[in-house]
Order: structure tokens, then C-alpha cells, then sequence
């Protein structure tokens, strides 16, 4: 399933710092093998806006500048599919990439993302 421009307008970037900092004192986590995912309500945005703010990290431990920047091209490919037509709206989500992000095909990153939004009980019903 590819991602539509009206399913990706949902999707507003984390920019600020301290959000990421409140979603790893806050938040929930779970950990899949190629991914992390981190999830909170949003204090900005109400579920009734349908709109998901979304980040993604992929830290120096993982690889060079090229290494990470492909990690997180796969992972906003996949979020792009998955969060946003089908995870709780008027939430933060932070998606840490993990070294077999790297390697891992297309429909295990998915599945590993559908398996943490399972976990964290983030699945729109």
C-alpha cells in the first residue's frame, strides 16, 4: 500500500528537542529487532484534529552520516504506510532505527512497526 498525499498530511515532524526528551521520560517504548518505537499523547494536538506528530532517530552508534540517513529513508517509507493511515491520532510517535533496519526487507519493517503499535495499544480501531 503506498501512501497518499491525504493519508501523509496527518503527518506533522517532531522538531523541537524537548519533545524528544519528554517522549524518552514520558513515554512508552517497545522494541522490536530493527526498530524502537516511542509513543505519548501529543500536549499540542487533540485526537479530534487526526493529525500524528512523528520523529525519527538513528543514532551515531549505528553507522556513519550515509548509514543513517538510508535507515531513516526506510523508516519514514514505512511509517508513511503504517502510522499514519492506521495508529491512534492526536499522539507523538518517535521511531528509532536500529542497525538491521539497514538490511531488513521492506515488509519486516512494517511488520516490526505493526507489532510495537500492537504492543503499545496505539492501533486505531
Amino acid at each position: 500500500m503506498k501512501a497518499t498525499k491525504d493519508i501523509l498530511k496527518t503527518l506533522e515532524t517532531i522538531k523541537k528537542r524537548a519533545h524528544f526528551v519528554a517522549m524518552n521520560t514520558g513515554g512508552k517504548k517497545w522494541v522490536a529487532e530493527s526498530l524502537i518505537l516511542q509513543a505519548m499523547p501529543s500536549d499540542t494536538l487533540t485526537p479530534e484534529s487526526g493529525k500524528i506528530e512523528i520523529g525519527f532517530t538513528v543514532t551515531k552508534k549505528v553507522g556513519n552520516a550515509v548509514i543513517r540517513n538510508r535507515i531513516k529513508r526506510r523508516l519514514r517509507a514505512v511509517a508513511a504506510e503504517i502510522i499514519a493511515p492506521k495508529a491512534k491520532k492526536g499522539y507523538r510517535y518517535n521511531v528509532i532505527g536500529r542497525l538491521p533496519a539497514l538490511t531488513a526487507d521492506a515488509e519486516k519493517l512494517r511488520s516490526d512497526l505493526r507489532w510495537c503499535l500492537k504492543r503499545l495499544d496505539q492501533l486505531d480501531t
